[in-house]
């Protein structure tokens, strides 16, 4: 739901601010991912004093804080993202378009390119370093330091990688992006499993590149896409970065038994540079289209 909510702040600012908008719900899930742990314990006591199982405390509270927190937006959230889309539709006198269509516009291909290469390679690289990690004979502390370096590069930074987006153009900032991740992997190749300082750098930068690349890349997402399309480019652009993520965890693992930890980390970083290269061949073919006289 919370990333879903990143399209519902892009639906009621102006285009220009739509960087900054998705930034900051992006960067409140930091919030709750910091703060969540230490409620477990206040949860646990919650659920005894009402008479449930103790671990069963956590769920209740979480019940009942999705509650409250529907009818705040049901009540605080002016206007209505829906509305205010409706209104643009009518405005612009636009209809629905096919999958099809909405994969002729140029920035909203680039931008499912670059938020499924930004997935697959974070989620290749991160999801076997821990362990990497363990197999080093590292503690689960290492572990837990350096997931904890590369949480902080993916959200706590969001406010100023929207305002990036915003200021110096969605497409520069999902390069900067790539270059990131490709330095990433670069570094997390050369890492020894006991290597911390290094491990910690290395998945520092593959979470901001991810950032980077998920700020900037939602926000090109509806960029040239009609008020009557975004709906469906959003839910389109969302089912191919989770699928996509989804095959890049189960691919880790058959990487790291194939080929090492250094292998895995450096066919994520070649998967940074697909974003560019498609770009560069997008932009030579637009370039080559002659106009008709």
């Amino acid at each position: 739901s919370d990333r879903l909510a990143r399209y519902a702040a892009a639906e009621v600012v102006s285009p220009e601010r739509r960087g900054s908008a998705i930034a900051l719900v992006v960067w409140a899930g930091t919030v709750g991912s910091v703060i969540g742990p230490s409620l477990l314990e206040p949860a646990q006591r919650f659920g005894i004093a009402v008479g449930v199982t103790g671990l069963a405390g956590p769920y209740l509270g979480t019940a009942i804080a999705f509650a409250l927190a529907g009818i705040l937006i049901a009540v605080l959230l002016r206007p209505d993202p829906l509305e205010f889309a409706a209104e643009e539709q009518a405005k612009a006198d636009s209809v629905p378009m096919r999958v099809s269509a909405l994969l002729r516009i140029p920035k909203f291909r680039f931008a499912i390119v670059a938020l499924v290469a930004g997935q697959v390679v974070m989620v290749l690289i991160m999801t076997m370093t821990p362990i990497y990690i363990r197999s080093a004979g590292q503690s689960l502390g290492i572990v837990g330091l350096v997931i904890s370096a590369h949480t902080l590069g993916m959200f706590a930074l969001s406010p100023i990688t929207g305002w990036l987006a915003d200021r110096l153009g969605r497409i520069q900032v999902v390069l900067g992006g790539d270059a990131l991740l490709l330095i990433a992997g670069v570094l997390a190749a050369f890492a020894a499993g006991s290597d911390r300082v290094l491990l910690v750098g290395s998945l520092f930068l593959l979470g901001l590149g991810w950032n980077f690349g998920f700020v900037a890349g939602s926000a090109l997402v509806i960029e040239d896409v009609a008020p009557g399309a975004r709906l469906r480019a959003q839910g389109v652009a969302d089912a191919f970065v989770w699928m996509s993520g989804a095959v890049a965890t189960v691919a880790s693992g058959f990487l790291l038994a194939a080929g090492g930890y250094a292998a895995l980390s450096l066919v994520g970083a070649a998967l940074a540079l697909v974003p560019p290269l498609v770009l560069v061949r997008m932009r030579r073919a637009a370039a080559s289209v002659q106009p008709v006289a």
